[in-house]
């Protein structure tokens, strides 16, 4: 999560919202969107950086449907139960 803290602690996102970390690998944490007030749905690949996933000619084309479901959240977030 090291690459992404400072993002994801700062409180300066709005429901929607997302950040990409280009140099995460492994385990780390490469993405989150808050999905929610206090939520967050946290992405990454165990394989590859971002470095290596940007290079694949596929991901311009996952962006798409990434983008449209962090406007599904912004319009309708989710709610904590507790």
């Amino acid at each position: 999560m090291q690459d992404l803290r400072a993002e994801l602690l700062s409180n300066k996102h709005n429901i929607g919202d997302f950040e990409f970390s280009r140099h995460g690998f492994g385990t780390r944490l490469e993405a989150f969107l808050v999905v929610g007030d206090g939520l967050y749905l946290i992405c990454n690949n165990t394989t590859q950086s971002m470095s290596g996933i940007a290079k694949d000619p596929l991901w311009l084309s996952a962006q798409v449907p990434f983008v449209e479901m962090s406007d599904l959240f912004r319009s309708d977030p989710l709610v904590s139960a507790v």
